[in-house]
């Protein structure tokens, strides 16, 4: 995200604080989300919490921890979305480290949804 040269440092803001989770979101919360503060806030969390590969792992870990909905041809719809939610917000947060590579992801990614969810999602995309 800090690398996208289209997005003005206020939604950049927007992005670290809403992507982040755990001890790092609750670090972000000292900052208020405007222009002046991305650089400061991107600083002080990258001194904070050491290099972009420890914070993807972390992102990682949030992934793999989210239960499996694959096997399901249904599910409640509030974990569903839920888990639909958590996945956007850790796949921002990925790109944002530079080490987010959609081959290798999508296994995983496929695992957390129901079947429905899937066929909704490619019906989207290819119709």
């Amino acid at each position: 995200m800090h690398e996208n040269e289209t997005l003005e440092d206020r939604h950049r803001i927007i992005r670290l604080i809403s992507s982040a989770k755990g001890e790092a979101k609750e670090f972000l919360r000292g900052y208020e989300a405007t222009a002046e503060n991305y650089s400061k806030a991107l600083a002080a969390i990258q001194a904070r919490f050491g290099d972009e590969t420890k914070l993807a792992q972390c992102y990682l870990m949030d992934l793999n921890e989210l239960p499996n909905l694959g096997e399901k041809e249904e599910a409640s719809t509030h974990a569903d979305r839920s888990n639909l939610d958590k996945i956007k917000t850790l796949l921002v947060g990925l790109r944002s480290t530079g080490t987010y590579d959609k081959d290798i992801m999508q296994g995983t990614i496929l695992k957390k949804l129901t079947k429905r969810r899937i066929r909704e999602a490619f019906t989207r995309l290819y119709s």
